[in-house]
């Protein structure tokens, strides 16, 4: 969008701006590189602002906590979060399968994401092209329609 109204041209223009952003206190408390509030204050804020948010890559592993379906209650009487990115390079069939059912049983959206970041990322971090309408009520949510 930044581009699109001619805010920033490239990548590093959003960097600039963002990290500009950041040395401003009251942006610094929604930072996650600099997180000083409860993460359900951020959910809240970010909700005030129309925002949806989703938990990204719950199975994700290796130094993160894999979230299952008590983790998820846990999570979920805390923070209310509105969706949960089920589809992920590294959750199994099994884990996918379990996040697609919790996000039905519990009313959630349901997300796909590759965790590539940026436009340098390496071969094997490539984005990956999942079809639109397994995210098709994340999309309906910012007035995207999937057909």
């Amino acid at each position: 969008m930044l581009r699109q109204h001619d805010y920033v041209k490239d990548e590093e223009g959003f960097i600039s701006i963002y990290d500009g952003l950041v040395a401003n206190e009251l942006i610094q408390a929604y930072d996650p590189r600099v997180m000083t509030n409860e993460l359900a204050t951020v959910v809240e804020a970010a909700h005030q602002c129309g925002a949806t948010c989703v938990l990204a890559h719950p199975g994700r592993g290796g130094m993160y906590p894999v979230y299952d379906p008590s983790l998820l209650d846990q999570l979920l009487a805390e923070i209310p979060i509105d969706g949960i990115e089920a589809y992920y390079p590294t959750h199994s069939p099994e884990q996918r399968e379990s996040y697609l059912a919790y996000a039905q049983q519990h009313g959630l959206v349901v997300s796909s994401g590759s965790d590539s970041h940026g436009l340098k990322v390496s071969t094997d971090q490539a984005p990956i092209k999942y079809p639109a309408h397994l995210s098709q009520q994340l999309l309906a949510r910012v007035g995207i329609r999937v057909q």
